[in-house]
Parts: structure tokens; C-alpha cells; sequence
């Protein structure tokens, strides 16, 4: 698996992905083979992950798979070490919002809620998961034989591990402490020109209709 070949097979390339607008088409890979490219990836510096990134669901056969990006999930910030953002959404008006994910039941989510019903629940739940404060932290971390920067969520048995493609965009794994599907959450991140930056996290406004 090299950092081209897996985009490509959605008909686009990385840069033509990056310059998009709204949600990111997801990237479909079997478990085996996203593993096989994230291990085959360099890791990546704390330093290296500073700003806005925007968030890619690669389909893998997690249960948490559709879920994030049916509630309206745009990515990731990170702001210094000591003060990163885990669950970054958009609102329909482009602006974002930071959601506190110790107020978000991911060991619900695992048992199979439909999308439908995880929608309606976290739009009912906006004003108690929309925060101002950060969630985690980055800090080199070995996970799976590589030393590389990894985000540690402050009140969840959650690491974040990211693996650089290019400089602008990363294959991450969501490693959940206790997961009983047995597998890994896979994503991208890919920081690009287009969609919400800077510090937008203002509590209000409307949630994605």
C-alpha cells in the first residue's frame, strides 16, 4: 500500500479530495489492509499536527463507522501540546464547534445504534456535549512498534495514533480501551485550504439540520 493507491481507488486524488467542500467521501479498505498501510507509514511529531484538521472516515468494518459523520463530525484541533480538541463539528453555516467526548456515549454507539437515532440523540444533546475546554493531549507514544505523536484523551481510555501519507494529510487509528468489536477505528485527517479555520467553538447557533 503506498500513500497513492489507497485514495485512488475513489476516482480522486489527495489533492483533489483536500480542495473539496462539505463532508469528505469516505475511503473503503479491509481491516487487514488498513493496518498493513498505517504500519508501512512514518509517524509523525506533536509539532507537526498544530491548526484545523479535517476529518476522512475510512470504512473498515468498525461499529463506530457513519456514526461520527452523521452527526455532523469535521475533524480535529490542536491547538499546543497540553490543549487539543478530539470531536470537532460543523454547522450548517460553516462555522465549528468543539463537543466534549467524555459526554459522548461511544460505548453506546458500539453496541449498533442506527445512524437515524445517534443523529437525533446528539442533536438533543448539544448544549451538554458543546464545550470551550480541551479534551486531550499529544505525546509520543510506541503503538504497534512506532514511537510517533498520539493523542490522549484526558477523561477517556482513548489514544488517538496518527501516521503521516503526506505533509498534509494522515492515516490515524482510534484505539479504544475495552473495544468489543476486536478491530480498529480508521480515519484521515488532511489539512487543506477549504472549509471552517481558526478558533470557532463559540457555544450556539444550530446544529447540522
Amino acid at each position: 500500500m503506498t500513500e497513492d493507491t489507497a485514495p485512488l481507488r475513489e476516482g480522486q486524488t489527495l489533492r483533489e479530495i483536500r480542495e473539496k467542500s462539505g463532508p469528505l467521501p469516505p475511503l473503503r479498505l479491509a481491516q487487514q489492509e488498513a493496518c498493513e498501510w498505517f504500519d508501512g507509514l512514518a509517524p509523525v511529531g506533536c509539532d507537526e499536527l498544530r491548526g484545523l484538521w479535517r476529518g476522512r472516515e475510512v470504512l473498515s468494518g468498525h461499529p463506530l463507522e457513519g456514526l461520527l459523520g452523521t452527526c455532523g463530525w469535521y475533524g480535529k484541533r490542536f491547538d499546543d501540546d497540553e490543549h487539543v480538541y478530539p470531536m470537532v463539528f460543523a454547522r450548517p453555516n460553516g462555522s465549528t464547534f468543539c463537543a466534549n467526548p467524555a459526554r459522548m456515549p461511544l460505548s453506546v454507539w458500539l453496541n449498533g445504534l442506527p445512524g437515524p437515532l445517534v443523529r437525533l440523540l446528539f442533536r438533543c444533546a448539544y448544549p451538554y456535549v458543546v464545550t470551550r475546554t480541551s479534551g486531550a493531549r499529544l505525546r509520543r507514544v510506541e503503538f504497534r512498534g512506532t514511537v510517533g505523536a498520539c493523542m490522549v484523551y484526558d477523561r477517556l481510555a482513548v489514544i488517538d495514533a496518527f501516521r503521516r501519507i503526506d505533509d498534509d494529510t494522515l492515516l490515524c487509528i482510534m484505539d479504544l480501551k475495552g473495544d468489543p468489536s476486536g478491530k480498529a477505528f480508521f480515519f484521515q485527517l488532511l489539512r487543506g485550504p477549504c472549509g471552517p479555520s481558526g478558533r470557532s467553538d463559540v457555544p450556539g447557533g444550530h446544529l447540522v439540520s
